[in-house]
């Protein structure tokens, strides 16, 4: 019986001295994935340092120890209490995957984002990926990341946000699925009038709801309840071509096969 209590004291020490070990080395690369984020604020286009080498240099960097540091499962399930303050840090509530985005700081009236994927897969292993994108393609942050549970697995839906110009933004969910060790970023599990798609978007213009208290604004929402995707009604005209965001909503619900559009 003693031999028996030892060895769970032991396991129980080894364990935690595990979790220890794990918070530290999280700490530490939080700490160096710091240093590179506060020298993009300092050379920022945006600030009276401007300096676009060295932002180049550091956006690299930071991508570069990103992709690193997301492959290691300690990672994954660390909160990074001072970086999550400076870019975004959004995970689905199973804890599987997970995007880091940031502002480059390298744009003008239209910001120019950069992300890098982290998931684990069913085996268990931990990735990192990032989507390659055209070099007019600015990019977005994600401010949320929601999960719908299906038949065949886990389903994530991400919200992303793209700051065009001073007035003119986008917004969309886009849908990913861990297939095995591979990112799927084009689940086409929406249906539309125009066929099956992986993506709901539109742009809008940001002074039609610059008075909404939240920040990010958060114009498409997801009912886990209900499974439902909830989008305004846009409207472009001759007086406001960039779009008015309206009260109206539109309506997408997930009926075991397809979100589908909804009363």
């Amino acid at each position: 019986m003693k031999n028996v209590l030892k060895i769970a004291v032991v396991s129980a020490v080894l364990f935690l001295t595990a979790i220890a070990v794990s918070a530290q080395s999280a700490l530490k690369i939080e700490n160096e994935l710091m240093v590179h984020v506060r020298a993009i604020k300092k050379y920022s286009a945006y600030g009276p340092i401007r300096d676009y080498d060295r932002l180049e240099k550091e956006n690299t960097a930071l991508k570069k120890k990103l992709l690193a540091y997301a492959k290691l499962q300690a990672t994954l399930g660390y909160g990074f209490p001072k970086l999550s303050k400076e870019i975004s840090i959004s995970t689905s509530s199973d804890g599987k995957f997970r995007i880091y985005s940031w502002d480059t700081e390298e744009g003008g009236t239209m910001h120019s984002f950069d992300s890098v994927y982290q998931y684990k897969s069913n085996a268990g292993r931990v990735y990192s990926k990032s989507f390659s994108s055209d070099e007019t393609d600015a990019g977005a942050f994600v401010s949320d990341i929601y999960t719908l549970s299906t038949a065949s697995g886990p389903v994530y839906l991400a919200r992303f946000s793209a700051i065009l110009s001073t007035s003119l933004s986008y917004q969309s969910i886009d849908l990913f699925k861990i297939r095995g060790n591979v990112l799927d970023s084009r689940v086409k599990l929406i249906k539309t009038n125009e066929g099956l798609t992986h993506t709901l978007g539109f742009q809008y213009n940001f002074f039609s709801v610059v008075n909404r208290k939240e920040r990010p604004i958060k114009l498409i929402t997801y009912d886990a309840a209900t499974r439902t995707i909830r989008l305004p009604v846009v409207i472009a005209a001759d007086k406001d071509p960039a779009g008015r965001v309206t009260d109206r909503v539109i309506k997408y619900r997930f009926n075991g096969t397809y979100f589908v559009k909804v009363r």
